[in-house]
């Protein structure tokens, strides 16, 4: 009973350390890495894919997906699966239990949660308001969580005090957990109720690129470049320039005077990265966290300060709880703000001085790519994959090892030797089919094999694109998950000198030839031996098989996009998806006109417009631009295919010219819209 009792008091002081924390230091919205530039290079770190930083823990994601963390675990935010209470942890914990390989992580105030390889998010530690998202009974715990259900795949999380958002594949946003101050952005009342499922998405007016969770408010970065917040508006966070108001619903679009980059928060401030790599932020500025400048305490504000005097161009930025960082472009980090325990990374004694201008350059010898930090610390992943971190370690969250120190230089490498990675150079991938020739409605079985030769485990993703010219009637994977709407086969891990097989069971649809292509999109890009650096990410394998179905003689189809050739009917799909679609294997008759009455010249005209505007938009560069070139092309094919019908109730085509061009308007605008989704790729 006495051990019980004080196993309690102990869970209680921690407990109480973690909402002390969230009311005077804050705690970490901004728990996503700040990558910056969405173009980043597919060259990634050996080591750590990944990182992620609450108020007093920090998680890292290993190249294999795998994510282990490290820090207080006083609500199981460390995802061991021990108990609740945990000990301290001040080197990575056991590997989190979540079935298949993360692909982004982020970290609130004292939980943790991971979006998974099929799209879902699973979470973990602290529940007192839903922040879990699980729709079950608020209630810690140190495993993941059932995932939430949010409707659709996810791109992007991020995780505040008490509450946790996600961004979807349409663009929408959703979040779930406290409602104090509106921050889950649903238009309800202040205060809302706390809800342990997504809450209805934010009103945004237009689909999201990147969202940020600070201590109480949440923000957006929307796809014209405007950045827009909801929630605790106490102090000027929400960035709006009225009167301080808190909010449920989206505030007006913060006057940034040029598109934003990327975003980053902390407890009660928010910091833009702008196109040109400047950094402007505002919210409270009583530890110089704004970085304009001025005295300290300074003036906090509800418009956005003055740019901070960085030199080089930022490529990144993170908040911290009232401090905040920048990755320049020359590799180097930079801090500022409060400076309590060592977090600014100057090397100065601690504590330090608080500064409202960048301190000194952070000292580790090399560049660093990503940043993001907690409640009082900084990690940083360096050029060479290893993760270095600096600040408070009062609870083991530098990862370092023990003792626990403050420091206010970069501590030693965190140690992460059980990520059981492998180079993609060691994983085959191939592919057999069952038939290299079929009838059309035959079945065919197309059989994929994935080897590792490597010297650890290997947990992967491979892409699977099956040609449109085949029907998927089943699909059979021996190890892992396959996922028929997003052609992903997420591969639990494979031992060395070992080998799982996806089998697909597919029909002919139609004549021609149709290739299926697989690729290893997820692998490691760790080195198991003892030659580093010698990856290259174009090793990732690629496979393919090819059925033919013999071609048709007959010609009766008309090809939409030149309208005066008659072709035949399984050479008329067009490519608007991308690569690796099936190219026809028929030849081209000569063009002769449509049999019956030729198209009338306003359905040609609405179809060869349709067919210059999609070839236009394929060869532009995604922009805005490249969208309303795609909605107008969508427009265009409907208006053609309203046309054709009035046309084909008056007899005036012929069945055979009426079918093909039909079925290709319909094809053409459901492609067109399944791109403004975000559901297909571009052309």
């Amino acid at each position: 009973m006495l051990a019980q009792m004080v196993s309690a008091l102990v869970g209680a002081a921690r407990l109480l350390r973690v909402i002390l924390a969230a009311c005077t230091l804050g705690v970490v919205g901004p728990a996503d890495v700040a990558l910056g530039d969405e173009n980043e290079s597919a060259d990634r770190p050996r080591q750590h894919a990944a990182i992620a930083a609450g108020t007093f823990h920090t998680c890292a994601l290993g190249a294999d997906g795998s994510v282990r963390c490290w820090g207080d675990d006083s609500v199981g935010q460390l995802g061991d699966g021990g108990p609740i209470p945990g000990p301290d942890a001040s080197a990575p914990a056991t590997t989190v239990a979540l079935g298949q390989a993360a692909r982004a992580i982020t970290a609130g105030s004292s939980h943790t949660c991971a979006l998974l390889a099929d799209g879902s998010v699973r979470c973990w530690g602290f529940d007192s308001a839903g922040q879990l998202g699980d729709g079950a009974p608020n209630a810690n715990t140190s495993m993941p969580s059932t995932a939430v259900v949010l409707g659709q795949a996810t791109r992007a999380i991020t995780a505040g005090n008490g509450h946790t958002c996600a961004l979807l594949a349409d663009g929408s946003v959703r979040c779930w957990g406290r409602d104090s101050s509106g921050q889950l952005g649903d238009g309800g009342p202040i205060p809302g109720t706390d809800a342990n499922a997504p809450a209805t998405a934010v009103a945004l007016g237009q689909a999201a690129r990147a969202i940020m969770a600070g201590g109480d408010f949440t923000c957006a970065l929307l796809a014209d470049g405007s950045v827009r917040c909801w929630g605790l508006d106490t102090l000027g966070q929400l960035g709006d320039g009225a009167p301080n108001a808190n909010t449920s619903a989206p505030s007006v679009p913060v006057a940034l005077g040029q598109a934003a980059r990327a975003i980053a928060a902390g407890t009660n401030h928010t910091c833009a990265l702008l196109a040109d790599g400047i950094v402007r932020c505002w919210g409270s500025d009583n530890f110089g966290q704004l970085g304009d400048g001025g005295p300290i305490p300074g003036t906090d504000a509800s418009t956005p300060s003055i740019a901070v005097a960085l030199g080089p161009a930022a490529h990144a930025i993170t908040g911290g709880g009232v401090f905040t960082c920048a990755l320049l472009t020359d590799g180097s980090v930079r801090c500022w703000g409060v400076d309590s325990s060592g977090q600014l990374g100057d090397g100065g004694p601690i504590p330090g001085t608080n500064t409202s201008a960048p301190s000194t350059a952070v000292a580790f010898g090399q560049g660093a790519r990503a940043i993001t930090a907690g409640g009082l610390h900084v990690c940083a992943l360096l050029v060479d994959g290893t993760l270095r971190c600096w600040g408070g370690d009062g609870d083991g969250q530098l990862g370092d090892g023990p003792p626990a120190a403050n420091s206010s230089v970069p501590a030693a490498a965190v140690e992460l030797p059980a990520f059981g990675s492998v180079d993609s150079a060691d994983l085959s991938l191939t592919a057999q089919v069952s038939s290299a020739s079929a009838a059309a409605e035959d079945a065919v079985t197309i059989t994929l094999t994935l080897a590792n030769a490597g010297v650890d485990p290997a947990s992967t993703t491979v892409t699977v694109l099956l040609s449109e010219r085949l029907t998927l009637v089943v699909s059979t994977p021996a190890q892992g998950t396959y996922s028929a709407a997003t052609g992903l086969w997420n591969i639990n891990p494979i031992a060395p000198a070992a080998a799982t097989t996806l089998t697909l069971t597919a029909e002919a649809a139609s004549p021609g030839s149709a290739l299926t292509t697989a690729e290893v999109t997820d692998s490691s890009a760790q080195d198991p031996d003892s030659t580093p650096g010698n990856h290259d990410p174009g090793e990732d394998d690629r496979a393919s098989a090819v059925v033919t179905v013999p071609c048709a003689s007959a010609c009766t189809t008309v090809d939409p996009c030149h309208p005066q050739a008659c072709i035949e009917e399984e050479c008329l799909a067009r490519d608007l998806t991308g690569p690796a679609r099936a190219s026809c294997a028929c030849q081209r008759p000569t063009p002769v006109p449509c049999a019956g009455t030729a198209p009338p010249s306003k359905v040609l005209a609405a179809v060869g417009k349709a067919c210059s505007l999609l070839d236009a938009a394929a060869v532009k560069p995604p922009g805005p631009a490249r969208i309303r070139k795609l909605l107008k092309a969508g427009r265009k094919w409907r208006a053609a295919g309203r046309l054709l019908s009035k046309r084909a109730a008056k007899r005036v085509l012929t069945p055979e010219c009426v079918t093909a061009l039909a079925a290709d308007y319909t094809d053409a605008a459901n492609r067109v819209s399944l791109v403004l989704q975000g559901e297909a790729a571009l052309p």
